[in-house]
């Protein structure tokens, strides 16, 4: 899909977009390419489960009030679904985090991601302790934003 004679560069010659096909293998961009297409589908879920439990009749409300489309969608959905957006990008952050396949296949050994660095330092050149103190790194970061993330998903004690 991405070769030189895939489906994407045989479509935009086709259309006269482009004269000569465009390198999506072995670069960044073929890397971040394939993390989306693989990774849609779990921003997908938990978004529309987000926006399935909303109440229309709220935004109909804010309608009536006279609330403009972007006022609405700023101020009433973006904070009602919250918690979907907060959860997709959490599970296709920590998803993003461990790949490992689909860079070293699409990246070529040219972009290499932080679980594939790890394996590198510790199979290839072997230098355990920088291997082991990525890996350390990584999880105390992560570990730092669940924390905070858990924090933004509590509900807020209401002012008196």
């Amino acid at each position: 899909m991405l070769s030189n004679r895939g489906i994407i560069n045989e479509w935009l010659m086709a259309v006269g977009l482009i004269d000569d096909p465009l390198q999506l293998v072995r670069n960044e961009i073929g890397v971040v390419i394939g993390m989306v297409h693989f990774l849609i589908p779990f921003a997908v879920f938990p978004l529309a489960t987000a926006m399935r439990n909303l109440d229309e009749r709220t935004l109909m409300a804010a309608r009536g009030m006279g609330a403009s489309r972007l006022r609405i969608f700023w101020q009433v959905f973006v904070p009602m679904t919250r918690t979907g957006l907060l959860g997709a990008g959490l599970l296709v952050f920590v998803f993003s985090i461990g790949f490992f396949v689909t860079p070293a296949i699409l990246g070529g050994g040219r972009s290499v991601m932080v679980a594939e660095l790890i394996y590198l330092r510790i199979f290839q050149s072997p230098n355990w302790g920088l291997a082991a103190a990525i890996s350390v790194v990584l999880m105390v970061s992560i570990a730092g934003l669940l924390a905070l993330l858990m924090r933004q998903l509590q509900p807020k004690a209401p002012k008196k």
